[in-house]
C-alpha cells in the first residue's frame, strides 16, 4: 500500500459536495511513499493525528517542510523481518541514509508548485 502526495484542489462533486481533487497535468510532482514512509514523513512534518488522507494549505506544508528534519537524525533505518498474525513472514525494507532530506526536497517542490497555483497539498 501506498499514499501519494499530490497538488490539490477543491472543487463541487454532485454527490459528495466539496471534496480535494488532485490537479491535472501535475502529476510529475506528485510524491508516492509506502505507508510507513508516509506517516514517518507526516510526523516529521508535525501533522497532529495524520491519516491515511488529507491536504493542508501549500505555504504552511511548504514551511513545515523546510524545519522538518532540523535537529533530527537521517542515518537510515535498517531492514527487519519478522512473523506477522498467522504466522506470515513480514519484510520491512527500512529507509536508506538520506531518505528524509530527499523525500523533503521533493515534497517542498511540490509545495512550491501547489502554492504558485493557488493550490493545496493533499495525500491519500
Amino acid at each position: 500500500m501506498s499514499i501519494t502526495f499530490n497538488v490539490a484542489r477543491e472543487t463541487e462533486h454532485p454527490e459528495f459536495g466539496t471534496v480535494i481533487e488532485a490537479v491535472p497535468g501535475f502529476d510529475r510532482y506528485s510524491v508516492n511513499v509506502s505507508n510507513a514512509n508516509a506517516f514517518a514523513l507526516l510526523d516529521r512534518l508535525g501533522i497532529e493525528d495524520p491519516d491515511y488522507c488529507g491536504s493542508i494549505e501549500a505555504e504552511d506544508f511548504l514551511g513545515r517542510t523546510m524545519v522538518a528534519n532540523v535537529g533530527r537524525p537521517d542515518d537510515g533505518v535498517g531492514s527487519a523481518e519478522f512473523r506477522g498474525e498467522g504466522g506470515c513472514t513480514v519484510i520491512d525494507c527500512g529507509v536508506r541514509p538520506g531518505y528524509f532530506d530527499d523525500r523533503m526536497g521533493s515534497l517542498a517542490t511540490l509545495a512550491s508548485i501547489a502554492l504558485g497555483g493557488g493550490y493545496f497539498v493533499s495525500w491519500a
